[in-house]
């Protein structure tokens, strides 16, 4: 038996498919994160093939077995495979243990009411943007809203979700949906998988209470946000029927207040639909992305975290400010700060290599958050090995900066171990000319990236 912990990080394009094998005792156990991709599902295919064939144990029936499958958040880029009929086949015919999602993918969570109140809104929102113009003052929001939340990626979510939450989970001893999990549920309350007691997966985040932690108090634009709502009768169920298309009846005049002018009216209306899609635009995918679920693994003296597409908030004079719109990382230094004062030995790089999803500032080496990175990947050498899941070439609707140059460089310098041989032009020739000034030069050091290895994967060992 290798007694070390393999992790493979599988190319999957701009996507997340991370298997995880955990000695334990005289056995493995055998983890995957996410499955899903803004690519082809070729590739994703070609993961859960390679898993078949080379990784997962069988039972004295021949069956597949996963001891722990975990999705972190609600995005295609995560769990696209299990909408994808022929991954989604796959997951059927093996035997899962047990089924890990997001509290942020609970849609009865008692504390994300708003929360999923804005992502019903910015569903509802797309329809109607389809359908008709909203004006100059914000078309380009509307623009980045649908680009961002279109008709097919809605609806692949909806039956990779209706596969995690209800198909996959009915295979499940004694179970008959899946656990979402929180940064509450610790120890006993998280369901073990491992047989030594000194190993454990501690869940980080999210946060319980996602209105809360990830909202904070109501801000303007949340308050135009609901306001908007109630005025065409959304919330408290005045004119039901108008809710079908919230952006084309709040354009109706019929639902012009009687003590306001057409003019005042007409400026009002387009201030708070500016500020719902600015909102919406900005807050959906940040919501999703803070309620990933974040992962603790500690191993005989190891530690290691996977940490979904967590983001972080910069710029500000202190890391967490109750009642504040907060990031994940940020709720998380408040909350489980013993944990992530310590060094850790792997780190999976978050939402791709994106400047907002790793807790440092490019811009300010004071910033607060600063300190959360020096702790985790200390700013001297550390044997610490960080991988980022990764791709430039994957279309118009994504912007080909990420990863983020100053990032990349900032965690390879950190390392005892980056890479330091490769070469981002040679990889993206026809991106040179217009996206050149954001690649890694060559010859600086930055962690492993799946787009720049050779072969489908990353894979590292940690003894």
């Amino acid at each position: 038996m290798d007694n070390q912990v393999l992790i493979r990080v599988y190319n999957v394009g701009l996507g997340d498919c991370i298997y995880v094998r955990v000695p334990d005792k005289t056995e493995y156990r055998h983890i995957l994160i996410d499955c899903g991709t803004f690519s082809r599902a070729e590739r994703l295919e070609k993961a859960v093939a390679d898993l078949e064939k080379t990784y997962l144990p069988k039972d004295s029936t021949g069956k597949l077995q996963l001891d722990l499958l975990i999705v972190t958040h609600n995005h295609k880029d995560h769990l696209s495979g299990f909408g994808v009929s022929s991954v989604s086949k796959w997951f059927q015919k093996i035997d899962i243990k047990q089924i890990w999602l997001s509290a942020g993918m609970n849609p009865n969570h008692p504390q994300a009411g708003k929360t999923f109140q804005l992502l019903e809104f910015a569903d509802k929102a797309i329809k109607g943007l389809s359908a008709i113009s909203l004006g100059t003052a914000y078309d380009e929001l509307a623009e980045d809203l649908l680009s961002a939340r279109g008709d097919p990626d809605a609806e692949d979510n909806i039956k990779a979700l209706e596969m995690l939450r209800e198909t996959l989970p009915k295979k499940l001893k004694g179970k008959k949906q899946p656990t979402y999990v929180d940064d509450g549920m610790k120890d006993g309350k998280v369901p073990g998988i491992f047989a030594e007691s000194t190993t454990r997966l501690r869940v980080l985040a999210p946060v319980f209470d996602i209105d809360g932690t990830y909202l904070g108090k109501l801000g303007d634009a949340l308050v135009a946000f609901e306001s908007f709502q109630d005025h065409v009768g959304f919330i408290r169920g005045k004119r039901p029927e108008q809710a079908r298309d919230l952006p084309k009846n709040f354009m109706d005049s019929a639902n012009q207040p009687a003590n306001i002018s057409e003019g005042d009216f007409l400026r009002l209306r387009e201030r708070l639909i500016y500020q719902a899609l600015a909102f919406v635009t900005k807050g959906h995918g940040e919501l999703a992305n803070n309620t990933s679920v974040i992962l603790l693994l500690e191993w005989r003296g190891r530690r290691l975290m996977f940490v979904g597409d967590a983001q972080c908030k910069i710029g500000r004079e202190e890391i967490y400010i109750s009642g504040a719109i907060n990031g994940s990382w940020n709720a998380m230094w408040e909350r489980h700060n013993d944990l992530l004062k310590q060094p850790l030995d792997f780190i999976k790089i978050g939402h791709h290599g994106s400047h907002n999803a790793t807790p440092w500032s490019a811009d300010n080496p004071g910033d607060p958050v600063n300190k959360i990175l020096d702790a985790l990947i200390p700013p001297t050498k550390t044997d610490c090995r960080a991988v980022v899941s990764t791709e430039r070439t994957q279309n118009d609707n994504f912007k080909r900066t990420i990863p983020q140059k100053e990032l990349m460089i900032e965690i390879g310098r950190r390392l005892q171990k980056p890479a330091t041989d490769y070469d981002e032009t040679a990889r993206y020739p026809d991106l040179i000319v217009e996206f050149g000034s954001c690649f890694v030069p060559k010859g600086k050091p930055q962690p492993l990236r799946t787009d720049l290895e050779s072969g489908d994967s990353v894979t590292i060992t940690i003894p």
